[in-house]
């Protein structure tokens, strides 16, 4: 019981290095859930802008279309197709389209270097995840061994209990002889 006692003690040493790592990696995934939340936000605000300018430059959005049509009921827009040029609906100047497709097509990249991003910072969630994984299963051993090394010890006490008892006992009896011889 004592070599079993000692060898789970050497075991238990790097106990306190696994608590830290497990704490610092579960800050760690904390961290980097909340940035793919922020990730996922500017994703769905960039492709609410995206779809949006899409709708305008189409002019599939009927309402908004109407409310930018001039007092000759002639869409602004329509306007000033034969000049390739049409009127800003954030700011309302006359800009080419060709300078508001090179915006959406700046959007559109952006919106896919954040998806990009996001799977990245996905992949090494996954990865954290499993490590923090591999360490709570170790950390559940290590408890496992505190608990059989509880055990021991508390073995170890009970018999030393009843060696003392059957020394006493022996004492007695030895004595008991003496005086029966």
């Amino acid at each position: 019981l004592r070599a079993d006692q000692e060898e789970l003690q050497d075991g238990d040493e790097d106990s306190g290095v696994l608590d830290e790592d497990l704490s610092s990696l579960n800050a760690e995934v904390e961290r980097l859930h909340e940035r793919r939340e922020q990730l996922d936000s500017t994703i769905q605000q960039l492709q609410n802008v995206i779809q949006f300018n899409e709708q305008m430059l189409d002019g599939t959005d009927e309402e908004i279309v109407a409310a930018l049509r001039g007092e000759n009921n002639e869409a602004v827009t329509d306007q000033l197709l034969p000049d390739d040029e049409v009127v800003c609906w954030t700011c309302g100047t006359e800009v080419e389209q060709n300078r508001i497709d090179g915006t959406l097509d700046q959007l559109r990249a952006l919106s896919q270097e954040k998806v990009t991003e996001r799977r990245s910072l996905s992949d090494e969630i996954s990865d954290l995840q499993s490590r923090r994984k591999q360490l709570q299963r170790k950390q559940r051993e290590r408890e496992q061994q505190q608990q059989r090394l509880q055990q021991i010890k508390g073995e170890i006490e009970r018999r030393e209990a009843t060696i003392e008892e059957l020394e006493t006992q022996r004492g007695e009896l030895t004595e008991r002889v003496a005086e029966l011889e």
